[in-house]
């Protein structure tokens, strides 16, 4: 027989955890003398405690370990324990993904507060503009495309019927926040002042865009996909200056229609302006 302190050494685990092993009915020792309190262990219940380490090490606790030794069939119950096991893993694995992307996003976002905003901003006047427009709300971000595709196909073919002459294209965003999901939004064009619809028409309306008597700009050569960096960065820009927003931000499209330019299948880059109508803070 061996004291507990050599049997440690032959299993590799401490006094400690054996005699916790001990009291939990994991691994007893074979022979404790009445006089002295000494464990004494025997070769024999090295397997033993080979078979707690190992599953031990396989995430299930002590008290599940105590079943699968104490169970003269183990090996379904220690299936159905490790499929359990595998299944929290795999979830603990997806939060820790999930969150090194937040560090690293968040790592970008204090990079880029350090270095100059990568866009010219220009400030200038809104005229008031006429335009006609159709309006929806876009239940989440990820169907935008499909629903702004379905909105200017509408708003092209009505125009079409009514014959009226159609100036730049843009989009309207009637929020004062960002929001991913129920985003009221509007496409639109630029028309004659004098434009109007039939009275019946229900889906197009005409109307004014207010003047501005002060707007930041900034306008982007390059690809749509561009749009959310360059609304970041305006936003940016305002609060490092000293303005605020007085309004909703505008994308004009100065490229063309939108149904075109994705209808390429090599899309050329495109120019693009987004308004913020801003006041000063002071």
């Amino acid at each position: 027989m061996y004291k507990i302190g050599d049997f440690s050494h032959m299993g590799q685990v401490s006094i400690r955890m054996l005699r916790h092993y001990d009291k939990l009915g994991l691994l007893r020792p074979e022979h404790v003398d009445p006089w002295s309190g000494y464990r004494y262990y025997t070769l024999e219940q090295l397997p033993r405690l080979h078979r707690i380490m190992a599953l031990k090490d396989l995430g299930l606790s002590l008290e599940e370990v105590g079943e699968l030794l104490d169970d003269p069939s183990p090996d379904d119950r220690l299936q159905e324990l490790l499929r359990q096991r595998q299944t929290l893993i795999e979830q603990q694995l997806a939060e820790e993904n999930a969150r090194l992307t937040r560090v690293s996003v968040r790592l970008e976002q204090i990079a880029a507060a350090q270095h100059p905003i990568p866009y010219e901003v220009a400030l200038k006047v809104l005229p008031s503009q006429s335009v006609v427009g159709i309006r929806e709300i876009v239940p989440h971000v990820s169907n935008m495309g499909d629903v702004r595709d379905r909105m200017l196909q509408t708003l092209y073919q009505k125009l079409d019927t009514y014959s009226i002459t159609v100036g730049t294209e843009l989009a309207l965003y009637h929020m004062q926040a960002y929001a991913a999901t129920n985003i009221d939004m509007s496409l639109a064009v630029e028309v004659p002042a004098d434009t109007s619809l039939p009275k019946h028409e229900a889906v197009l309306t005409c109307y004014h865009l207010p003047y501005a008597l002060l707007a930041a700009s900034i306008v982007h050569y390059g690809s749509l996909w561009d749009i959310p960096d360059v609304v970041r960065n305006l936003y940016r820009w305002i609060g490092t200056n000293g303005y605020t927003s007085a309004g909703t931000y505008r994308e004009v499209h100065l490229f063309g229609r939108e149904l075109a330019w994705f209808a390429n299948k090599t899309p050329k880059d495109a120019v693009f302006e987004i308004l913020l109508p801003i006041e000063s803070l002071h």
